[in-house]
């Protein structure tokens, strides 16, 4: 496992990082195994209802820059249960299996895990 930089986005006067990594549409994220480090700016992310429901936009400090990150809300309450404003938080991709329930189908899923450092 090691520290990975990621891009920041700049994104109109916002500057965003993504995550979790996705193919089809050309997103880089965290590789499998890797982490970041960033300052947790505020107490709860934002929710936001988008198409397919809510997600939490979440404001922290990652290499002195002000940034936001998407969380779907079951990892929204994992960030949120970590550290205070002003603590570091070490947030690491693992891929895992998964069973879809529907269809049976084993598939890798991209996790997120959050930890005070």
């Amino acid at each position: 496992m090691a520290e990975q930089k990621l891009e920041i986005i700049q994104n109109g006067d916002f500057k965003n990082l993504r995550l979790k990594p996705n193919v089809k549409k050309g997103f880089k994220g965290l590789e499998n195994g890797n982490h970041i480090v960033v300052e947790k700016l505020y107490e709860e992310g934002r929710e936001v209802q988008g198409k397919y429901g809510a997600f939490y936009s979440c404001g922290v400090k990652y290499m002195d820059n002000e940034v936001s990150f998407i969380l779907n809300p079951k990892e929204h309450k994992k960030f949120d249960k970590v550290g205070e404003i002003g603590d570091n938080i070490k947030i690491t991709l693992n891929k895992e299996s998964f069973v879809h329930p529907k269809t049976g189908v084993e598939m890798l899923i991209n996790r997120l895990s959050f930890e005070k450092v």
